[in-house]
């Protein structure tokens, strides 16, 4: 299988702690996946940070299931530490398309 692929970082984007990262990777069954990300510290504590990411995916599923799958969604985190341990609140959104379906696809 091949894969390739790459990641970007920024760190202290705005001076407060903040950090933009971005990949990319490109193969043979996942054809293209695609992330973005801002992470920050909530209210300059940096025992408590919020995140976003959106990405988008499109995976080649003929071998398996006689068609291609495109995913894009966004994610919400907020994250934070106490003397009780680490806790995250996080919601996920993704929308899910199966298209391109080989002609001797099943129906089911």
């Amino acid at each position: 299988m091949l894969h390739q692929g790459g990641t970007a970082r920024i760190r202290n984007a705005f001076g407060g702690g903040e950090l933009i990262e971005g990949n990319a990777s490109f193969g043979t069954t996942t054809k293209s996946n695609y992330q973005l990300k801002f992470d920050a510290p909530v209210l300059a504590d940096p025992s408590k940070r919020a995140e976003l990411v959106g990405f988008a995916t499109d995976r080649d599923l003929t071998l398996s299931a006689s068609c291609r799958e495109s995913l894009q969604g966004a994610q919400a985190r907020l994250k934070t530490t106490s003397r009780f341990g680490y806790h995250e609140l996080a919601y996920e959104a993704v929308a899910r398309h199966l298209h391109s379906f080989e002609p001797y696809a099943s129906i089911s």
